[in-house]
């Protein structure tokens, strides 16, 4: 189990990292935009496609490691109503939930690539550039984020699982220890 736990880590935070970096870019990239458009009067529509481009590749990469760091969205006031063992069936529910959602991504992410591929589209002012590049970012996002949920599930039922602790059990903000 910790090297399963060892390697989806390594990913989420290979994956996170590399977000990062892309929002870096993003945010060249629409400051390039900006200055070209207001300043020179010349504006880059490439800019703009790109600039998509990356808030796409930000929300599919950093997604495994909000998921590795039970940072999605959640409604804490209800699962702290429960107790351990109703915590415990709603982390089961919810690493399911977002294992499906993650299939669901690889799956309808492989059949766009490969229609994309198959019938040759191009991005639009890109014209160099096949779009199944960029689109490829959704199976690899939705894999990375099944591979997450999946280790997370395997943790969850191991015997002695707890589930995450709160510091505001108000605000129900929670601790990442």
């Amino acid at each position: 189990m910790k090297i399963i736990d060892r390697i989806v880590t390594g990913l989420a935070n290979l994956a996170g990292k590399l977000a990062g970096l892309v929002a870096l870019i993003c945010l060249a990239l629409v400051g390039a935009g900006v200055a070209m458009r207001y300043f020179v009067n010349m504006p880059q529509s490439w800019i703009d496609e790109t600039a998509t481009w990356t808030v796409i590749a930000m929300v599919m990469l950093a997604a495994p490691m909000a998921q590795l760091r039970d940072d999605h969205i959640g409604v804490d006031a209800l699962v702290l109503r429960f107790g351990p063992r109703g915590r415990r069936l709603l982390a089961i529910f919810s690493a399911l939930s977002v294992a499906a959602v993650g299939a669901l991504m690889l799956w309808a992410g492989i059949e766009t690539v490969s229609f994309s591929q198959m019938i040759g589209i191009m991005a639009q002012t890109l014209a160099w550039m096949p779009m199944w590049i960029v689109q490829s970012l959704l199976p690899i996002g939705g894999g990375l984020l099944l591979l997450t949920a999946l280790a997370q599930l395997l943790k969850i039922l191991q015997p002695g699982w707890e589930p995450p602790k709160t510091d505001d059990p108000i605000h129900g903000t929670r601790s990442h220890e």
